[in-house]
């Protein structure tokens, strides 16, 4: 963790808050596959939800893919379409389950507590909007995260399901 100064300042990035963006994608599996949910999925390159039109870069049409492929090709339409079929409550707790919503303490060698509290998930009546909840599904949108956060993230989905911050709990229900 390293801090760059601006005036009299320090910046530390790694507990700033930033777009989380397609990395997202990662929670939206997760949450698939605890809900057995395998979508096959056809893309055309844009996907409509209300009046949010969804595209994927550059327009590229993906076609007939599945979860794994959708992954690999960063697939926004998929992921737009597949965020909807789970539904807000099951995207929701997925992620409080890898520490949206919540702060996060980090306790350093001498015993001084750093929170990380500048991150943001949008609230629930934000996610009733299907737009909203479409954008979710690739990253977009009110949602925020840290470098340290998600990273944490991708090591309990890397570690089977076992998270491991300050302290340790499992992901799994």
């Amino acid at each position: 963790m390293a801090s760059v100064s601006i005036g009299d300042d320090y910046i530390n990035r790694a507990v700033s808050a930033y777009t989380v963006g397609s990395v997202f994608k990662l929670v939206v599996c997760t949450c698939a596959v605890e809900n057995d949910i395998d979508l096959s999925y056809k893309c055309t390159g844009e996907i409509t939800v209300g009046d949010t039109v969804c595209h994927r870069q550059n327009n590229k049409k993906h076609g007939k893919q599945n979860i794994k492929e959708a992954l690999a090709n960063s697939c926004n339409c998929y992921f737009v379409n597949l965020t909807l079929t789970l539904s807000a409550d099951k995207l929701y707790n997925t992620a409080q389950k890898f520490g949206y919503c919540k702060d996060i303490t980090l306790y350093t060698y001498n015993d001084n507590d750093f929170t990380v509290k500048k991150r943001s998930f949008p609230l629930k009546s934000e996610l009733s909007s299907l737009g909203q909840l479409a954008l979710l599904g690739f990253g977009q949108g009110s949602l925020t995260d840290t470098p340290i956060h998600f990273t944490s993230i991708v090591s309990c989905i890397a570690n089977g399901g076992v998270y491991y911050f300050s302290y340790a709990f499992s992901c799994r229900e």
